[in-house]
């Protein structure tokens, strides 16, 4: 019966243990090929699809875009645009051409502040 009870109090406190590890919504810099600092702030690029209508206004003053490697390619989508009934503290998006030459727009999230 002792066994059981252990085995019952570890399996509790290795799935409590998982909640807040897995609550952890924080992004590392290392996590992303492409970042770009705008505002003060690191974006890193994701391949999730933003909708046309859901895209604001233009960014225009931006930093460079930064890749993890020494020997990056030039990544897709270079011009930077806010996201309606987001905030730019979570999220931008970029603009991106397909290889079909039509245009769809990709997230970005907020990594870190820069210093």
């Amino acid at each position: 019966m002792k066994g059981i009870r252990t085995f019952i109090k570890l399996t509790i406190c290795i799935f409590v243990f998982s909640l807040f590890v897995g609550c952890n919504e924080k992004e590392d810099e290392e996590d992303f090929l492409y970042s770009v600092k705008i505002n003060h702030y690191i974006y890193g690029f994701y391949d999730e699809e933003i909708p046309a209508e859901n895209i604001g206004k233009a960014i225009e003053e931006y930093g460079g875009i930064l890749c993890k490697y020494s020997e990056c390619p030039a990544p897709d989508g270079t011009e930077f645009y806010e996201i309606k009934g987001t905030s730019m503290n979570k999220t931008i998006a970029r603009k991106v051409y397909t290889s079909e030459q039509t245009v769809i727009y990709r997230k970005c999230v907020k990594i870190k502040k820069d210093e």
